[in-house]
């Protein structure tokens, strides 16, 4: 991402969304949810040329249905961004039908991208 910006979006709607935002020199979180919009947690400075970002459905650790983990890997090493209840990005919060979708997209500049997965959890996983 060294010639421009980028981020890994998630999201429900318009305004029931979280991102990991990526440039030549950091990655940090942003979630928005209604009118509401916030930077969450420190960036990490990116200190090598190795830079996996991470949206996640994990175990909720609160009544929610599940918590949303945004994680960037630095050269190998995991920074959790920031990790918050999956009912903000929810049809329980937000309204609607449609369910999450995760997507990629250029916020400044030219952005490479070498390689996207993405891994449904199997009912197992699930619990």
């Amino acid at each position: 991402m060294a010639q421009g910006a980028g981020a890994l979006l998630l999201r429900l709607d318009d305004t029931h969304w979280c991102e990991i935002r990526a440039d030549a020199e950091q990655a940090h979180a942003v979630v928005r949810v209604g009118p509401l919009e916030t930077r969450h947690g420190a960036a990490v400075p990116l200190t090598g040329p190795s830079l996996t970002l991470r949206a996640e459905s994990v175990t909720a650790t609160t009544t929610g249905p599940d918590d949303v983990r945004l994680t960037a890997v630095v050269d190998g090493v995991e920074h959790e961004l920031t990790r918050f209840d999956g009912r903000y990005l929810s049809t329980e919060v937000a309204g609607g039908f449609t369910g999450r979708v995760v997507g990629l997209r250029a916020l400044d500049g030219v952005v490479g991208v070498t390689e996207v997965r993405y891994a449904p959890l199997t009912a197992d996983e699930a619990g």
